[in-house]
């Protein structure tokens, strides 16, 4: 039996055929056989700071501008010749096996061109991001809005493409692409020179890796369903039950019964209330500039209807509400708000609200604890007046009790959604105990004191055996301000640290690739 011969692995890579080094360029390294499961975002041209990413999203935004005004005129038919998209040639997706796409075929761009101008408010208001086709177009996904950003803007990637290959000597040729001509309506070839395909022996483009997502992109129907419609949907089926003279008791899982996380059942509730997209375009713009979505008694109304809304609790509660620190207490800050204003656990803030307020107050939190009487209060004014100015301080002794919940949570609760904590080590006091739930946190704690004693040996010796909890003493910094500033810094140093290691560890919690 003749022994079967291995064969050679073809070399996939850009950078394995040129002999660059990948972590030196700025664009995608793509794999000339197969597509990889990257998707360009649009939205990340309207977030990046360089002007000429800023042109791609104003060219996005103006081709489906001018497709309405054509369609306002009467000129139906150029419109749908411009929504039948060629290939995009970037080698990007995972809708073409090999790289043999065809493009966005004629059916599907008279669906496209149904589910974009077909709905009054998009006719009426434009669009404002491309990924709001996600949320009303069928079979519109991350794919083939990649597709339609690199189509219509086309001229940008050519010339990225064109610089990039004569930076890193990657060799071109004059070759046929498709590009759409604005001034006549329609698709055509041009000659351009563009890095060649090894086997197809066709011209491709290179992609920015700051503009592309690993899956969903942003403004996709999964998100808009789960933190934000779905409270919509819960409101409706309550509705029905209380029509029929029933108790409305009801969970997240018949919600999703009545109805399903469908695009179908969220394009609906979006054409049908066309609030709802210009909602999550806000929200998605807001949160994107790295401010968090804007909360309004508006907001809240429109989507919690029933109980009034005390505004004022909320806000109060917010003050602690620190980033990301927020999956053990949720539940427990949920029924707080809702002891005062009449939302319970069972119909809770919508997740987009949450998380609104949590960027709104990102980095500003610090907690202090520590003997606190009269004759002690002068260090805990002092270090207000020294944190005043970049954080927002809060002794816990003066932070309001929270609903059902005993001094011990209420701590923890603070603690956890505080950016770091700073405990005066000057007298044995209640803090002494409260230091063992600290112990539990994964949270800068600042021990400051006179020396290295400190108030008790239940504090001596912590910051050897705990990595978040370190000691500034008066007697090495000579000031109660120097070891305050001292200790901030450290606390800001580890946050950071440990920041880049979940990034790097917890790969959803990078936005983009790196």
């Amino acid at each position: 039996m003749a022994k079967k011969v291995a064969r050679k692995r073809k070399t996939k890579k850009l950078s394995q055929i040129y002999g660059f080094d990948p972590s030196k360029v700025d664009f995608v390294d793509v794999d000339l056989f197969d597509d990889l499961p990257l998707f360009v975002d649009p939205i990340l041209f309207w977030r990046s700071p360089h002007p000429e990413h800023h042109a791609v999203h104003a060219q996005l935004i103006s081709f489906f501008d001018n497709a309405i005004s054509l369609v306002k005129q009467g000129n139906e038919e150029r419109v749908r010749r411009s929504f039948i998209f060629p290939e995009p040639e970037n080698l990007l997706g995972v809708s073409r096996k090999g790289h043999a796409g065809k493009g966005l075929n004629v059916e599907l761009g008279g669906k496209l061109y149904q589910g974009v101008l077909g709905v009054p408010d998009i006719l009426e208001k434009g669009l404002s991001f491309l990924n709001e086709l996600q949320l009303v177009v069928p079979h519109v996904g991350p794919d083939l809005v990649s597709d339609m950003t690199v189509n219509i803007t086309k001229s940008y990637f050519i010339e990225y493409t064109q610089a990039n290959c004569q930076k890193h000597n990657i060799p071109m040729e004059l070759v046929s692409i498709s590009v759409f001509l604005e001034s006549e309506g329609v698709w055509d070839d041009v000659q351009v020179e563009l890095p060649l395909h090894p086997k197809t022996k066709e011209g491709f483009l290179l992609t920015p890796r700051a503009v592309v997502r690993r899956k969903d992109l942003a403004l996709n129907y999964k998100s808009a369903y789960q933190n934000y419609l779905r409270n919509f949907f819960r409101l409706r089926v309550e509705s029905g039950l209380a029509a029929l003279g029933k108790t409305p008791k009801v969970t997240w899982k018949a919600v999703e019964k009545a109805f399903p996380k469908t695009k179908a059942v969220v394009a609906e509730a979006i054409i049908e209330n066309p609030k709802f997209r210009h909602q999550l375009i806000e929200g998605v713009g807001r949160d994107l500039q790295g401010r968090g979505m804007q909360i309004t008694r508006e907001h809240l109304q429109d989507l919690e209807p029933g109980p009034p809304i005390v505004y004022g609790a909320v806000k109060d509660i917010a003050s602690a509400i620190r980033e990301g620190e927020l999956k053990y207490e949720l539940s427990s800050l949920v029924d707080t708000i809702g002891g005062e204003s009449g939302i319970t656990s069972e119909s809770r803030l919508p997740m987009h609200f949450v998380n609104g307020v949590i960027q709104k107050v990102s980095d500003s939190v610090v907690l202090i604890l520590g003997a606190y009487d009269d004759k002690q209060a002068d260090p805990f004014e002092r270090i207000v007046a020294e944190l005043d100015q970049d954080y927002e301080p809060c002794i816990i002794r003066d932070m309001p009790d929270l609903h059902s919940v005993n001094p011990r949570q209420k701590l923890f609760t603070y603690a956890v959604l505080s950016r770091f904590i700073i405990v005066l080590d000057f007298g044995a006091s209640g803090h002494l105990s409260e230091i063992e739930l600290l112990k539990d946190l994964t949270k800068p704690v600042i021990l400051i004191s006179k020396d290295e004693k400190g108030a008790s040996y239940m504090t001596a010796g912590l910051d050897f055996s705990h990595t978040y909890f370190k000691r500034f003493t008066l007697s090495e910094f000579d000031s109660l301000e120097k070891a305050l500033a001292n200790g901030v810094e450290w606390a800001n140093s580890l946050i950071t640290t440990t920041k880049n290691l979940n990034k790097r560890s917890l790969p959803w919690l990078a936005e983009s690739i790196d």
